[in-house]
This record gives C-alpha cells, structure tokens and sequence, in this order.
C-alpha cells in the first residue's frame, strides 16, 4: 500500500473516531458514503461494458488497423472517465488524490499518442481501477442495500404490523411489544449499519487514492519529461 492509500485511510478512521460511534448515524460523511456506494453501481456497470466492448473490437479489428484507433480511443476515454472518478471520490468520500499531468500535446501524432499512452503505467492503472471496480462496487451496493433495507423493515415494524403481515426470517411480529422489540433492534442495527458502510467506504477510497493518482515525484517526471517526436 502507497503512501497516498495510508493518509487516505487514517484521515478517513480519523474522522470517524471524532464522530464516534453514535454519531456516525447522524453524520453527513455517512450519508455521502452511502450515496457514493450506490452511484458506483450503475457506473461500474457502464465502465465494465465499455472496456471489454473496446477491447473486444479492438484487438479483433487490430489486423486491419481500425482496431488500433479504438483502442487509442478506449485508452483516452479511460483516462478521461479517471478524471470523473476522481472527483467522485473527491466530492463524497472526501479523498486526496493527486491529477496526472495532461497527454493532450501528443494528439497531433496519432501514433505517438498510442505508444505514451501504453507505455504510461497510470493508464494501466485506469483499466486495473475499472476492471476491478465492477466486483468491488457489486458487493457494496448489496452490502448497503440489505443493510438499509433491514433496518428500515425493523424501524417500520410498529407501524406496519396491523396491516401487512411483517416476517423476519423465521420470525413473524404479531403483537405490538414485539413491533416495539423490533424497532429497538433496528436502532441498534441502525448504528452497526452505518459503521459497516463506512468501513466500506473507507475501502473504496483507499482503492480510489491507490490506483486514480500518482505520487509528486512521478507527477513531476511526467509534466517535464521531454517528448520526443520523429
């Protein structure tokens, strides 16, 4: 783990010990977490679709060199989406993640760009970070779903046991103290719930600041290298 993945972290763990733990249920940062794991959903969705679509038909294409144009632009566009993803990151879950330097000089030879681009390892970065964020953004988003959806179940009890039938596993609330135990219980769910999604979010963040940016030093390299064209 980087430099940057551990002040991610810490500051993130930081943060949630100033909240402690009952605060965390009314905190804003849980709340952007939670919105952060849903959004990442339908985005991993679309970016998993999108880099096995490009290289599906860029490598197949490649022998008659259309292919090579979509992977130049698959390989811009990731780089691009990067730039959202950071933000994303930045906006909701409060990370720190340096921006690589902009390639956009070496458009004017087409060839060119192709060869920095591959040879750039935060491009590789960008398709390891959208390869590997489908599976990670599947299992929060189920994560946070059952969670919210149990505790919200829990919480209603009491105002729904006289009219729909309320069954928790193999437990079916009949009576109005056991709609009352159910609601204590989605209290003290409520509070574990929110520290469990904000452990998630602490792990995607630290995903995020791990593969979305690179240090000073390589960012430094990167913006005075000299670019060599023939």
């Amino acid at each position: 783990m980087g430099e940057n993945d551990s002040i991610g972290i810490d500051e993130h763990a930081g943060y949630l010990e100033n909240v402690g733990f009952f605060g965390a249920l009314t905190s804003k940062q849980t709340y952007l977490n939670v919105a952060y794991l849903l959004l990442s959903f339908p985005l991993a969705i679309f970016y998993f679709v999108l880099v096995i679509t490009g290289m599906s038909l860029g490598f197949g294409l490649a022998i008659i060199g259309v292919g090579i144009l979509i992977l130049l632009a698959l390989l811009v566009a990731l780089r691009g989406l990067a730039i959202w993803e950071r933000q994303l990151a930045i906006w909701l879950l409060g990370a720190h993640i340096l921006p690589p330097p902009s390639m956009a000089e070496s458009w004017q030879h087409p060839w060119i760009a192709l060869k920095k681009y591959v040879s750039d390892a935060y491009t590789w970065k960008c398709l390891a970070y959208f390869l590997l964020k489908f599976p990670l953004a599947i299992a929060s988003f189920i994560l946070t779903v059952f969670l919210a959806s149990f505790t919200l179940g829990l919480l209603s009890a009491p105002l729904l046991y006289r009219y729909v039938q309320v069954n928790f596993f193999f437990w079916h609330v009949a009576r109005a103290e056991e709609a009352l135990l159910c609601f204590a219980a989605g209290l003290l769910f409520a509070l574990i719930s929110v520290h469990i999604i904000n452990g998630m979010a602490i792990l995607c963040r630290a995903f995020a600041v791990s593969l979305l940016s690179v240090t000073p030093a390589r960012r430094s390299q990167l913006r005075t290298g000299p670019i060599v064209i023939p």
